[in-house]
């Protein structure tokens, strides 16, 4: 899980949660190293969906700092291929969805952040535009580089190959502030 490499750079007594849509039993059958979870502040929490997770009863009365998504994706769709129009907009509802869910979970000056990869098609899913429309605006933009964090594995989400790997090609991070946060900058 991402956030056990997060957990390993930063280490500095703060406090960090991971969520997943994952069952436990799926994630437990990663090739990451062990989750730390429940220890010195780190927790993991499966089968929690970025469409209603300002609902989940975990997370109601929490506020982040900062909330990530990495690699956003609808899953596969035997008649839509990546390139098609009506598969993108699957991806954009799933950007939509969270992005509106994390934006009633960050603090006033937290951030949204989201790692994508920016090679057609994906370029088209048109994140940064969906932020606006979504109340945030882009702060800042910059290559993602999977070295940075050491014993990450990214993971397709579903599918009989979904505890397999994928290229991350050329992607990067986008953070979102507040429209508002940003007027009193």
């Amino acid at each position: 899980m991402f956030s056990n490499c997060i957990w390993q750079c930063i280490k500095h007594g703060g406090h960090l949660s991971g969520f997943s849509t994952d069952v436990e039993d799926k994630a437990s059958n990663s090739r990451e190293e062990p989750s730390t979870s429940g220890r010195d502040g780190m927790h993991h929490n499966h089968e929690v969906d970025a469409h209603s997770m300002c609902i989940h009863p975990l997370l109601t009365r929490r506020q982040f700092d900062r909330i990530v998504f990495n690699f956003p994706h609808a899953g596969f769709n035997i008649i839509f291929g990546e390139h098609d129009s009506n598969q993108i907009s699957r991806h954009q509802d799933v950007v939509r969805g969270f992005l509106m869910n994390a934006y009633a979970l960050v603090r006033e000056d937290g951030e949204i952040h989201i790692t994508h990869k920016t090679s057609y098609p994906f370029s088209r899913w048109k994140i940064a535009d969906l932020a606006v429309e979504e109340g945030l605006s882009l702060s800042e933009e910059e290559e993602f580089d999977i070295c940075d964090y050491p014993g990450y594995e990214n993971k397709r989400g579903d599918g009989s190959r979904s505890n397999d790997t994928f290229p991350v090609g050329r992607c990067s991070t986008l953070s979102s502030l507040s429209l508002s946060l940003l007027m009193n900058l």
